[in-house]
């Protein structure tokens, strides 16, 4: 069964209502989309007039959990409750373990809650690796959309949606997408941003990422800085993380548990002094791209501003095969 169970959100509610409400619990049927299970093979004792028995190997609900599980707690906290006459709609598939078709009818059938790609893509095995790896080095990766972040126990934790999101930007070297795509990470982009990618790698992506942003909330005494920070975060983010690759003197693939530590604690050491030189750079292409002479960006309204940091050229000009600048 998918464990995709969203708490007690508005439609669960609804569900619960529905059942406690006498005059409606008989009606179940009719207010309910159902349930859909898949399994390898099933059969059922047809020929009987009542008390039919439907037998399944390796069933999987993949739609209709949060109807489930809101039937039971409603069952449980409620046993004076009559529910004999409750009634609700079963699909049953056999499937054979097909996964396209398993995929197929999954995305079909997910409508009645806000089951989205990113809960569905969160038991796949890169997603599964990433929890592994990410628990080894110390931290806590959400493969589902709790969206829990900062710490648990002590250790970091680093929701998928912004993962994906830091490495989209950085290693897969998309800021502009990163920025305005979100919502496709877990369907279009999802095999761009998460094939080939270890734990040290999402990891260390996302406390550049991170870093970036904090920086692009602080307040800055210089105009120019402070209008051009709303824009480049992502940007600085790839740039970023390009430096820290060249101070290594690594490749994106040679990052891996074994010098994860260093690549962290070279990061926390240098961030700073990282971040400022790579604002210099960035500032500069930007003027660059501008034609702009000025020392003030004063003149230059945010519309143009923004513009640059949504085209791709800034990024194939300048930032996938940067200088060495720390």
């Amino acid at each position: 069964m998918l464990k995709l169970y969203l708490g007690r959100n508005n439609v669960n509610e609804g569900i619960r209502n529905t059942l406690l409400n006498g005059d409606n619990r008989n009606n179940f049927f009719f207010f309910n989309n159902g349930i859909t299970i898949i399994c390898e093979k099933f059969g059922a004792n047809y020929l009987q007039e009542s008390n039919w028995i439907v037998k399944l190997d390796k069933a999987q609900i993949i739609n209709g959990g949060q109807t489930c599980k809101t039937i039971f707690q409603t069952i449980d906290e409620n046993p004076d409750n009559d529910f004999t006459n409750v009634e609700v709609l079963l699909r049953i598939y056999e499937v054979n373990n097909d996964e396209r078709v398993i995929q197929d009818i999954t995305l079909a059938t997910n409508s009645q809650n806000p089951v989205d790609f990113r809960d569905l893509k969160s038991n796949k095995p890169e997603q599964k690796d990433l929890e592994i790896g990410a628990k080894q080095l110390g931290y806590i990766y959400r493969r589902k959309r709790d969206n829990q972040s900062g710490k648990l126990n002590g250790l970091d934790v680093i929701p998928s949606s912004v993962a994906a999101e830091a490495v989209f930007a950085i290693w897969r070297e998309q800021p502009h997408l990163a920025k305005h795509r979100k919502h496709e990470f877990f369907n279009i982009y999802y095999d761009t941003i998460f094939s080939n990618l270890n734990a040290a790698q999402m990891i260390i992506s996302v406390l550049v990422f991170r870093y970036c942003d904090n920086n692009r909330k602080k307040l800055s005494n210089d105009p120019e800085i402070q209008a051009y920070r709303k824009f480049s975060q992502y940007f600085m983010a790839m740039l970023m993380g390009k430096q820290l690759l060249l101070m290594l003197n690594i490749t994106f693939e040679q990052l891996t548990h074994r010098n994860f530590l260093i690549a962290r604690n070279m990061f926390d050491d240098k961030k700073e002094e990282l971040y400022n030189s790579c604002e210099v750079f960035l500032l500069k292409c930007m003027h660059e791209s501008l034609n702009y002479i000025s020392e003030s960006l004063n003149l230059i309204d945010g519309r143009t501003i923004a513009a640059v940091f949504r085209r791709f050229d800034i990024v194939e000009k300048y930032l996938k095969n940067p200088p060495k600048l720390f």
